[in-house]
C-alpha cells in the first residue's frame, strides 16, 4: 500500500487526495449503509467512468442507483455465502447456481443411473432443450473430457457417464406444447408421476417469479386477498337476503364495505333488517381489509414518487 489516508470518505476533499479521478473501480464497504450510498455519489460526480462496488443489501434502491449512476454493483457480504451454503446442505447434484437475465441457472453433475429415462434411449443431443444445456459429457469407460463442451453429440446416453449440464427452473409448459411421436413417452410419463408434490413444486416455482421482487409479491397477495373478499362478501349478502337484494346490490354492498363505509351501512342504532352476528363480524373484517388494502396503495405510491423525485434530483446535479 503506498497511501493511507485517514477521514471521512464522503468529504470531496478526502476523496480528491485519494485521487479518485484516475481510479478504474473504487471499494466502498463500511459497516453503514448510508455512509456507502454517499460516498458512491460523491465518487460519480468526480469520476463518471470508475466501477462503483458497494457494500449494501438495499435491493430496490441498489437497483434505482445502478439504473442512475451506472457501472454500479453492490453486494452484502454476509449474504453472497448463502447460495452455497444452501446447496452443500441439500447435497444434491448441484454444483453452483448463479442469475441470468433474471433468471436463476445451476450447473448439475450427474451421473447417469439405468434407472433413468434417458439411459440407453436418448443421444446427447437430444438431452439439449430450452431448459437444458449438456457442458461435458464422460463415457463410464472414458477418461475425464481434457476441455470444455468435449463431446460426441451422437453418442447414446449409458449408465454409468457422467453428464455435466445447466439448467433452468423454467415451468415445462413450452417443452410439453411441442408434443412429437419422439417426446410423447416423456410427456406421458410426466403425466403418469404428476403427484401432489410435484404440483406443489410447481406452485413454489411460480411463487419464486413472483416473489423476486418484494413489490410485486406484496400487490399479488393483496390483490387475491381483496379479490377473494369481494366474491365471498357478494355472495352471502345475496345468499342471506335473496329477497332484499339482487346480485348488483350484493356487489355494491360489498365494496361500500372494503372502501371504508361501515357506518354508512350499519351507522344506524337500530337496523332496518336483521343481520346474523357472524355476518356482521364478516362486514368489519372487510372494512379492516379495505383500509388496509388503501393504507397499502398509498405507500407504494408514495415509494414511487419518491424514487422519481430521487431520479429528478440526480439528473439535476
Amino acid at each position: 500500500m503506498d497511501d493511507l489516508i485517514i477521514g471521512d470518505c464522503r468529504l470531496p476533499s478526502v476523496l480528491e487526495q485519494a485521487q479518485i479521478g484516475q481510479c478504474r473501480a473504487v471499494l466502498i464497504v463500511t459497516s453503514k449503509e448510508r455512509v456507502n450510498i454517499e460516498t458512491a455519489l460523491e465518487v460519480r460526480e468526480l469520476n463518471r467512468q470508475t466501477r462503483l462496488v458497494v457494500r449494501s443489501a438495499q435491493k430496490n434502491l441498489n437497483q434505482l442507483l445502478a439504473e442512475q449512476l451506472g457501472n454500479y454493483v453492490a453486494f452484502e457480504p454476509t449474504q453472497m455465502p448463502a447460495g452455497a451454503l444452501a446447496l452443500a446442505a441439500l447435497a444434491t447434484e448441484a454444483l453452483s447456481s448463479f442469475k441470468l437475465d433474471g433468471k436463476w441457472l445451476r450447473v448439475v453433475l450427474h451421473q447417469v443411473q439405468a434407472s433413468d429415462r434417458w439411459c440407453n434411449v436418448r443421444l446427447l443431443h437430444e438431452l439439449n432443450t430450452h431448459r437444458r444445456l449438456i457442458l461435458c459429457h464422460t463415457a463410464n469407460s472414458a477418461r475425464p473430457a481434457q476441455s470444455f463442451h468435449e463431446w460426441e453429440p451422437d453418442v447414446r446416453v449409458q449408465a454409468g457417464d457422467t453428464l455435466v449440464y445447466i439448467e433452468t427452473n423454467e415451468s415445462q409448459s413450452q417443452e410439453w406444447a411441442k408434443v412429437t411421436p419422439q417426446n410423447y413417452s416423456s410427456l406421458l410419463a410426466g403425466f403418469k408421476s404428476l403427484n401432489w408434490r410435484n404440483l406443489e413444486q410447481k406452485l413454489a416455482k411460480a411463487w419464486e417469479a413472483i416473489a423476486q421482487e418484494q413489490t410485486r409479491r406484496v400487490t399479488t397477495i393483496s390483490s387475491i386477498v381483496l379479490l377473494a373478499l369481494l366474491m365471498s362478501g357478494t355472495i352471502l349478502f345475496k345468499l342471506n337476503y335473496p329477497e332484499r337484494t339482487n346480485l348488483q346490490d350484493a356487489l355494491n354492498l360489498t365494496i361500500v364495505l372494503l372502501m371504508g363505509g361501515f357506518d354508512n351501512v350499519f351507522g344506524q342504532l337500530v337496523m332496518p333488517f336483521p343481520i346474523p352476528c357472524w355476518l356482521y363480524l364478516f362486514s368489519i373484517i372487510l372494512t379492516a381489509a379495505g383500509t388496509i388494502f388503501v393504507g397499502f396503495f398509498y405507500a407504494l405510491l408514495t415509494e414511487k414518487v419518491l424514487a422519481a423525485r430521487f431520479e429528478l434530483n440526480f439528473i439535476s446535479i
